[in-house]
Protein backbone atom coordinates (compact mmCIF):
# COMPACT_ATOMS: atom_id res chain seq x y z
CA UNK A 1 0.00 0.00 0.00
CA UNK A 2 1.30 3.81 -1.04
CA UNK A 3 2.28 5.78 1.85
CA UNK A 4 -0.09 8.61 2.52
CA UNK A 5 2.90 11.23 2.39
CA UNK A 6 2.75 10.54 -1.43
CA UNK A 7 -0.33 12.39 -1.78
CA UNK A 8 0.24 15.12 -0.26
CA UNK A 9 1.89 18.34 -1.80
CA UNK A 10 3.67 20.68 0.59
CA UNK A 11 5.05 23.30 -1.27
CA UNK A 12 7.53 21.63 -4.26
CA UNK A 13 5.11 22.48 -6.92
CA UNK A 14 5.20 26.21 -6.40
CA UNK A 15 8.97 26.30 -6.47
CA UNK A 16 8.51 23.80 -9.67
CA UNK A 17 6.16 26.61 -11.52
CA UNK A 18 8.57 29.38 -10.63
CA UNK A 19 11.91 27.78 -11.39
CA UNK A 20 9.89 27.01 -14.93
CA UNK A 21 8.87 30.15 -15.30
CA UNK A 22 12.19 31.80 -14.60
CA UNK A 23 14.64 29.48 -16.29
CA UNK A 24 12.49 28.49 -19.20
CA UNK A 25 10.78 31.02 -20.47
CA UNK A 26 10.41 29.94 -24.11
CA UNK A 27 7.95 27.15 -22.77
CA UNK A 28 4.42 28.47 -24.27
CA UNK A 29 2.64 26.79 -21.18
CA UNK A 30 2.62 24.78 -18.33
CA UNK A 31 -0.57 22.69 -17.60
CA UNK A 32 -0.72 20.77 -14.06
CA UNK A 33 -2.79 17.77 -13.95
CA UNK A 34 -4.83 17.44 -11.10
CA UNK A 35 -7.68 15.29 -9.42
CA UNK A 36 -10.79 18.19 -9.15
CA UNK A 37 -7.77 20.10 -6.92
CA UNK A 38 -6.60 23.89 -7.90
CA UNK A 39 -3.33 24.89 -6.40
CA UNK A 40 -4.01 28.18 -3.70
CA UNK A 41 -1.37 30.10 -6.09
CA UNK A 42 -3.83 29.71 -8.95
CA UNK A 43 -5.55 32.55 -7.67
CA UNK A 44 -2.94 34.72 -7.87
CA UNK A 45 -1.73 33.21 -11.30
CA UNK A 46 -4.98 34.28 -13.07
CA UNK A 47 -4.11 37.98 -12.02
CA UNK A 48 -0.92 38.25 -13.14
CA UNK A 49 0.59 38.57 -16.89
CA UNK A 50 1.28 34.81 -16.40
CA UNK A 51 -2.35 33.79 -16.89
CA UNK A 52 -2.74 32.65 -19.96
CA UNK A 53 0.85 30.48 -19.45
CA UNK A 54 -0.42 28.53 -16.50
CA UNK A 55 -3.28 26.20 -16.73
CA UNK A 56 -5.13 22.84 -14.60
CA UNK A 57 -6.24 19.90 -16.64
CA UNK A 58 -8.30 17.25 -14.07
CA UNK A 59 -7.87 13.61 -14.56
CA UNK A 60 -11.78 13.97 -16.06
CA UNK A 61 -10.47 15.50 -19.23
CA UNK A 62 -7.10 13.20 -20.13
CA UNK A 63 -9.58 10.22 -19.08
CA UNK A 64 -12.24 10.89 -21.33
CA UNK A 65 -13.66 8.09 -22.50
CA UNK A 66 -11.74 6.00 -19.90
CA UNK A 67 -13.83 7.08 -16.99
CA UNK A 68 -13.89 3.83 -15.18
CA UNK A 69 -10.28 3.89 -14.28
CA UNK A 70 -11.46 6.71 -12.44
CA UNK A 71 -10.09 7.66 -9.28
CA UNK A 72 -6.63 6.46 -9.59
CA UNK A 73 -3.75 7.45 -7.23
CA UNK A 74 -1.08 6.20 -9.42
CA UNK A 75 1.33 8.43 -11.56
CA UNK A 76 1.98 5.60 -13.92
CA UNK A 77 -1.53 5.64 -14.83
CA UNK A 78 -1.94 9.42 -15.27
CA UNK A 79 1.42 9.45 -17.54
CA UNK A 80 -0.02 7.35 -20.00
CA UNK A 81 -2.73 9.80 -20.64
CA UNK A 82 -0.70 13.15 -20.52
CA UNK A 83 -0.54 12.99 -24.34
CA UNK A 84 -4.06 13.81 -24.70
CA UNK A 85 -4.55 17.26 -23.03
CA UNK A 86 -6.16 19.57 -25.00
CA UNK A 87 -3.52 21.60 -27.19
CA UNK A 88 -0.56 20.19 -25.73
CA UNK A 89 2.30 20.49 -28.51
CA UNK A 90 3.92 18.07 -30.40
CA UNK A 91 7.25 18.87 -28.55
CA UNK A 92 6.71 19.02 -24.43
CA UNK A 93 8.52 17.93 -21.42
CA UNK A 94 6.78 15.80 -18.80
CA UNK A 95 7.77 16.08 -15.23
CA UNK A 96 6.68 15.60 -11.65
CA UNK A 97 6.19 18.38 -8.89
CA UNK A 98 9.15 17.92 -7.02
CA UNK A 99 11.61 18.99 -9.75
CA UNK A 100 13.01 21.92 -9.93
CA UNK A 101 15.08 23.94 -12.60
CA UNK A 102 18.04 25.94 -10.57
CA UNK A 103 19.58 26.92 -13.97
CA UNK A 104 18.32 28.19 -17.36
CA UNK A 105 17.74 26.05 -20.20
CA UNK A 106 17.18 26.10 -23.64
CA UNK A 107 14.67 24.27 -26.24
CA UNK A 108 17.95 22.60 -27.87
CA UNK A 109 18.37 21.34 -24.39
CA UNK A 110 15.61 18.65 -25.14
CA UNK A 111 14.84 18.79 -28.59
CA UNK A 112 17.55 18.95 -31.65
CA UNK A 113 15.79 18.98 -35.09
CA UNK A 114 12.79 15.60 -34.91
CA UNK A 115 14.98 14.43 -32.26
CA UNK A 116 13.80 14.34 -28.41
CA UNK A 117 17.49 15.17 -26.31
CA UNK A 118 17.38 12.11 -23.48
CA UNK A 119 19.81 11.48 -20.67
CA UNK A 120 20.85 8.16 -19.40
CA UNK A 121 22.62 5.12 -20.33
CA UNK A 122 21.79 1.58 -22.33
CA UNK A 123 21.72 -1.23 -19.84
CA UNK A 124 21.10 -5.09 -20.01
CA UNK A 125 17.90 -6.45 -19.39
CA UNK A 126 18.27 -7.91 -15.81
CA UNK A 127 17.63 -11.37 -17.14
CA UNK A 128 20.89 -11.10 -18.82
CA UNK A 129 23.19 -9.37 -16.55
CA UNK A 130 25.70 -11.54 -15.31
CA UNK A 131 25.29 -10.13 -11.83
CA UNK A 132 21.93 -11.31 -12.02
CA UNK A 133 22.70 -14.63 -13.06
CA UNK A 134 25.24 -15.28 -10.64
CA UNK A 135 22.87 -14.23 -7.67
CA UNK A 136 20.52 -17.07 -9.14
CA UNK A 137 22.70 -19.49 -9.40
CA UNK A 138 24.39 -19.18 -6.12
CA UNK A 139 22.13 -17.29 -4.07
CA UNK A 140 18.63 -18.81 -5.24
CA UNK A 141 17.06 -17.26 -1.78
CA UNK A 142 17.85 -14.08 -2.47
CA UNK A 143 16.76 -14.22 -6.25
CA UNK A 144 13.33 -15.19 -4.98
CA UNK A 145 12.78 -12.81 -2.56
CA UNK A 146 13.96 -10.50 -5.54
CA UNK A 147 10.79 -11.77 -7.86
CA UNK A 148 8.57 -11.71 -5.40
CA UNK A 149 8.97 -8.54 -4.22
CA UNK A 150 5.66 -6.11 -5.11
CA UNK A 151 7.44 -2.91 -4.60
CA UNK A 152 7.40 -1.21 -7.94
CA UNK A 153 10.90 -0.06 -9.19
CA UNK A 154 11.73 2.47 -11.96
CA UNK A 155 14.42 0.02 -13.72
CA UNK A 156 12.25 -2.59 -14.13
CA UNK A 157 9.24 -0.33 -15.62
CA UNK A 158 11.89 1.07 -17.81
CA UNK A 159 13.14 -1.98 -18.94
CA UNK A 160 9.15 -3.19 -19.69
CA UNK A 161 8.77 -0.24 -21.70
CA UNK A 162 11.51 -1.14 -23.74
CA UNK A 163 10.23 -5.05 -24.25
CA UNK A 164 7.04 -3.47 -25.79
CA UNK A 165 9.49 -1.08 -28.18
CA UNK A 166 10.64 -3.90 -29.40
CA UNK A 167 14.20 -3.56 -27.06
CA UNK A 168 14.63 -7.60 -25.77
CA UNK A 169 18.11 -7.75 -24.50
CA UNK A 170 19.03 -4.03 -23.42
CA UNK A 171 17.02 -0.62 -22.18
CA UNK A 172 18.15 2.93 -21.43
CA UNK A 173 18.01 3.54 -17.95
CA UNK A 174 17.44 7.20 -17.46
CA UNK A 175 17.51 9.18 -14.24
CA UNK A 176 15.41 11.21 -12.84
CA UNK A 177 14.64 14.77 -14.75
CA UNK A 178 12.31 16.45 -17.24
CA UNK A 179 11.58 13.69 -19.62
CA UNK A 180 11.04 15.38 -23.48
CA UNK A 181 7.81 13.34 -25.23
CA UNK A 182 6.98 13.66 -28.98
CA UNK A 183 3.07 13.82 -28.74
CA UNK A 184 2.38 11.89 -32.51
CA UNK A 185 4.54 8.78 -31.66
CA UNK A 186 2.19 8.42 -28.65
CA UNK A 187 -0.82 9.03 -30.39
CA UNK A 188 0.29 6.75 -33.09
CA UNK A 189 1.43 3.69 -31.23
CA UNK A 190 -1.88 3.27 -28.91
CA UNK A 191 -4.26 3.81 -31.57
CA UNK A 192 -2.37 0.83 -32.58
CA UNK A 193 -2.09 -0.90 -29.59
CA UNK A 194 -5.27 -0.49 -27.50
CA UNK A 195 -4.90 -2.98 -25.59
CA UNK A 196 -1.47 -1.75 -24.09
CA UNK A 197 -3.15 1.38 -23.18
CA UNK A 198 -5.84 -0.05 -21.40
CA UNK A 199 -3.84 -2.22 -19.27
CA UNK A 200 -1.09 0.20 -17.85
CA UNK A 201 -3.95 2.73 -16.95
CA UNK A 202 -6.28 0.51 -14.97
CA UNK A 203 -3.88 0.43 -12.07
CA UNK A 204 -5.00 2.41 -9.29
CA UNK A 205 -2.44 2.63 -7.21
CA UNK A 206 1.21 1.46 -8.84
CA UNK A 207 2.60 -1.53 -9.87
CA UNK A 208 4.91 -3.54 -11.12
CA UNK A 209 2.95 -4.98 -14.24
CA UNK A 210 3.43 -1.32 -15.78
CA UNK A 211 5.28 0.16 -18.06
CA UNK A 212 7.06 3.68 -17.68
CA UNK A 213 5.14 5.98 -19.83
CA UNK A 214 7.84 8.15 -20.49
CA UNK A 215 10.32 5.21 -21.22
CA UNK A 216 8.07 4.08 -23.86
CA UNK A 217 8.79 7.91 -25.94
CA UNK A 218 12.51 7.21 -24.98
CA UNK A 219 12.41 3.80 -26.94
CA UNK A 220 9.91 4.48 -29.46
CA UNK A 221 12.08 7.80 -30.36
CA UNK A 222 15.15 5.60 -30.25
CA UNK A 223 13.60 2.70 -32.31
CA UNK A 224 12.22 5.63 -35.41
CA UNK A 225 15.95 7.65 -35.28
CA UNK A 226 14.16 10.26 -33.26
CA UNK A 227 16.33 10.44 -29.90
CA UNK A 228 19.82 11.21 -29.20
CA UNK A 229 22.00 11.13 -25.86
CA UNK A 230 23.16 14.14 -24.11
CA UNK A 231 24.41 13.98 -20.73
CA UNK A 232 26.01 16.88 -20.26
CA UNK A 233 23.46 18.43 -17.89
CA UNK A 234 23.40 16.68 -14.67
CA UNK A 235 20.47 15.85 -11.96
CA UNK A 236 20.21 15.69 -8.04
CA UNK A 237 18.44 13.86 -6.02
CA UNK A 238 17.23 15.09 -2.43
CA UNK A 239 15.93 12.55 -0.15
CA UNK A 240 14.78 14.70 2.64
CA UNK A 241 12.69 12.26 4.63
CA UNK A 242 16.66 10.98 5.29
CA UNK A 243 19.07 13.46 4.78
CA UNK A 244 21.17 14.97 7.51
CA UNK A 245 21.79 18.30 7.60
CA UNK A 246 25.14 18.64 7.02
CA UNK A 247 24.82 16.55 4.05
CA UNK A 248 22.55 18.56 2.71
CA UNK A 249 24.32 21.32 3.27
CA UNK A 250 26.87 19.78 1.35
CA UNK A 251 24.72 18.51 -1.74
CA UNK A 252 23.01 22.73 -1.96
CA UNK A 253 26.97 23.99 -2.14
CA UNK A 254 27.78 21.18 -4.56
CA UNK A 255 25.07 22.52 -6.60
CA UNK A 256 25.34 25.76 -6.25
CA UNK A 257 29.45 25.27 -8.15
CA UNK A 258 28.65 22.91 -10.15
CA UNK A 259 27.54 25.01 -13.73
CA UNK A 260 26.23 21.10 -15.06
CA UNK A 261 23.81 20.23 -12.52
CA UNK A 262 20.79 21.59 -13.76
CA UNK A 263 17.50 19.66 -12.18
CA UNK A 264 17.24 19.24 -8.94
CA UNK A 265 14.45 16.31 -7.21
CA UNK A 266 12.94 17.23 -4.35
CA UNK A 267 11.95 13.62 -2.51
CA UNK A 268 9.35 13.38 0.50
CA UNK A 269 9.63 16.91 1.55
CA UNK A 270 6.63 16.22 4.05
CA UNK A 271 8.82 13.96 5.88
CA UNK A 272 11.59 16.31 6.72
CA UNK A 273 12.43 17.61 9.83
CA UNK A 274 11.71 20.91 10.67
CA UNK A 275 15.12 22.46 10.43
CA UNK A 276 16.23 20.43 7.08
CA UNK A 277 13.08 21.73 5.52
CA UNK A 278 14.13 25.41 6.77
CA UNK A 279 17.46 24.61 5.22
CA UNK A 280 16.02 23.78 1.57
CA UNK A 281 13.41 26.99 1.77
CA UNK A 282 15.81 29.09 2.49
CA UNK A 283 18.00 27.78 -0.37
CA UNK A 284 15.33 27.57 -2.60
CA UNK A 285 13.89 31.10 -2.25
CA UNK A 286 17.68 32.29 -2.77
CA UNK A 287 18.41 30.24 -5.78
CA UNK A 288 14.97 30.11 -7.78
CA UNK A 289 12.47 32.59 -5.88
CA UNK A 290 8.73 32.74 -4.85
CA UNK A 291 6.49 32.27 -7.16
CA UNK A 292 4.53 35.01 -5.45
CA UNK A 293 7.10 37.95 -5.74
CA UNK A 294 8.34 36.49 -9.55
CA UNK A 295 4.33 37.18 -10.17
CA UNK A 296 4.76 40.78 -8.63
CA UNK A 297 7.84 41.87 -10.61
Amino acid sequence: MANATRFRETGELEYCIASLLQYSPWIRKVFIVSDAQTPSFMSLIEKSSYSNRIEVVDHLTIFSGYEENLPTFNSRSIASLIWRIPGLSENYLFLNDDFILIRPVSPNDFFNNDCIVVRGTWKFQHKYRLDKLLIRIFCPKRHKQSVQSTRPKLSHAQASAATIAGYKRRFFSAPHVPHPQLKSLLQKFYSEHTDILNKNIKFRIRSNEQFLPDALTTHLAFYYSKAEINNKLKSMILKMGKISNRLLRYKLALARFNRRLVFVCIQDLERAKPKTRKILIDWLNSHVGKLTNLIHE
